[in-house]
């Protein structure tokens, strides 16, 4: 996967399920954490019912308040009953661990991310599995100090500094960054420019012309954004999964249900 005009390719052609997350941020004393596997387990298997287990992956998260305390010992992160581990290497295919979910420089937890990632990769090549998982974090459009045109995108002043490094990090491992997009801040930030039918994927031609670029859905155009803050960052050959995505049902301005089923 290379820079935004690649990514446009494919992206406006359609989207896919790729991966399914179970729980997000649960703390391991959490009462939901004693039923994560069990919920990944069950998932799978309706996958395989419905023959699509080969192509839907799973994720998991390190939640925040945990950086710095849990996870500082390398090996850590793959403790537990060896028959776990065993289920879950037959049956599930757990492809990515991210560390926190839209943790920003100025949060407090923003200086232990990438020492995590690094903990949890040591701990993965230790168990011989860090060619199959990989250790990446979430982040949100707000690290973008430009998203338009899309190959203006850039990260900051203030997240520069802070993804750079994690983005040196995810191109020597080979691990994609994990990318929040979500068309709905763009176009309630901004509804006298940004078009709705552009944020929800109906606009019937061009909304936006960058270059040789033509953007139909906004989706697309936050995208690249971070294809191009990733090449301005020393990142050209860091894929991007979207991690998250969707529309609003209800408790505020343009979401209703009407407007999800358009996306």
């Amino acid at each position: 996967m290379q820079g935004p005009s690649s990514v446009r390719k494919r992206s406006s052609k359609s989207l896919k399920l790729a991966y399914v997350a179970v729980g997000n941020e649960i703390k391991p004393t959490d009462p939901e954490a004693q039923y994560v596997l069990a919920a990944m387990q069950n998932i799978y298997n309706a996958l395989v019912s419905a023959q699509v287990s080969d192509q839907i992956k799973v994720s998991t998260s390190v939640e925040a308040s945990l950086l710095g305390q849990s996870y500082r010992q390398p090996r850590t992160f793959m403790q537990g009953p060896s028959s776990v581990r065993k289920r879950s290497s037959k049956s599930l295919k757990l492809v990515y661990v991210a560390v926190g979910n839209e943790i920003k420089p100025i949060d407090p937890e923003a200086q232990y991310v990438l020492a995590e990632m690094q903990n949890i990769y040591n701990a993965l090549v230790s168990a011989q599995v860090s060619d199959q998982i990989k250790v990446s974090m979430s982040v949100e459009a707000s690290l973008l100090g430009q998203s338009y045109p899309p190959s203006a995108g850039s990260f900051g002043p203030v997240s520069s500094p802070y993804m750079t490094p994690i983005i040196t990090f995810l191109a020597t491992t080979g691990a994609p960054l994990l990318a929040n997009v979500y068309p709905y801040f763009g176009y309630i930030s901004d509804p006298q420019n940004v078009r709705l039918d552009y944020a929800l994927f109906t606009a019937p031609g061009t909304v936006v012309q960058d270059g040789p670029l033509n953007y139909q859905k906004l989706f697309d155009a936050i995208l690249d954004a971070f294809y191009s803050a990733l090449e301005k960052a020393g990142g050209a050959n860091v894929g991007i999964v979207v991690s998250e995505t969707g529309w609003p049902s209800a408790g505020v301005e343009a979401a209703t249900v009407g407007f999800i089923t358009r996306m």
